[in-house]
């Protein structure tokens, strides 16, 4: 039997984790989508990426997503490279997909976790 206990603003219980996934792969993998936006519209995808730690692997992506965010803001203000664009968005394409393994995961669709195996 499925459970229908509501929380606050009547969303089941069970689904939120799986909304806090889907909104934050919204966030980190739109930029990276979408044309004339680059590694520094990964803002909000940090920030939500913190909010929504439960694990050491959501705590890596959301450090990953910072560093992303605070190395190309470096070269838009200050004309200071850290690390040149297109390795931050190797790093913020390797986030995003992180995160759609997760989503997938959580989705319960088969073999979409890191690591699994039939064995």
């Amino acid at each position: 039997m499925v459970s229908t206990t509501k929380g606050k603003g009547g969303i089941p219980l069970r689904t939120r984790p799986i909304l806090a996934a889907a909104a934050l792969l919204l966030a980190a993998g739109l930029p990276l989508i979408l044309p004339q936006m680059n590694a520094r519209c990964l803002y909000l995808a940090g920030m939500l990426a913190f909010a929504c730690v439960n694990g050491t692997r959501r705590l890596a992506i959301a450090i990953v997503l910072e560093l992303i965010s605070l190395c190309s803001y470096m070269e838009a203000i200050f004309s200071f490279t850290v690390i040149p664009m297109n390795v931050l968005s190797l790093l913020a394409i390797a986030c995003a997909a992180a995160l759609a393994l997760e989503l997938m995961g959580k989705l319960g669709i088969k073999g979409a976790q890191i690591g699994e195996s039939d064995a």
